[in-house]
């Protein structure tokens, strides 16, 4: 779910993110422009807080992605289950967003119409 332009920010807590096995050790959060990043290596905060600059680095200046929700993390850490604790403004909406959005409409129209003209036809 897409998140809307929140001055205050939304606080996300607890995102399960996977660190892939292999370099490049990336994961991009579920929201964009995230900042105040926590991560822990179990859920509620718990196990280690890892170090940002030491054990992660996130891309706040949007270098990696226009998103600027992309965080790297130390090779420690490859293949693991982290939990991301962040604030975030809300999110990019993209005309794939709306794309997506309209051709499922367009299939519920279509699935509709049919069953419409079933039903009449066995009515009528």
């Amino acid at each position: 779910m897409k998140l809307n332009y929140n001055p205050d920010g939304w606080v996300i807590q607890d995102e399960e993110v996977r660190v892939p096995e292999s370099s490049p050790y990336r994961v991009e959060t579920k929201h964009d422009y995230i900042s105040n990043v926590e991560i822990y290596t179990e859920q509620n905060k718990g196990g280690t807080r890892l170090t940002e600059g030491t054990d992660y680095t996130v891309d706040y200046n949007g270098e990696i992605t226009f998103r600027k929700n992309t965080i790297t993390l130390s090779s420690s850490y490859a293949g693991q289950t982290l939990y991301v604790w962040y604030k975030t403004i809300g999110d990019i909406v993209e005309a794939d967003d709306f794309n997506n959005l309209e051709n499922a409409l367009e299939t519920l129209s279509s699935g509709s119409l049919i069953f419409l003209y079933t039903y009449c036809k066995g009515v009528l």
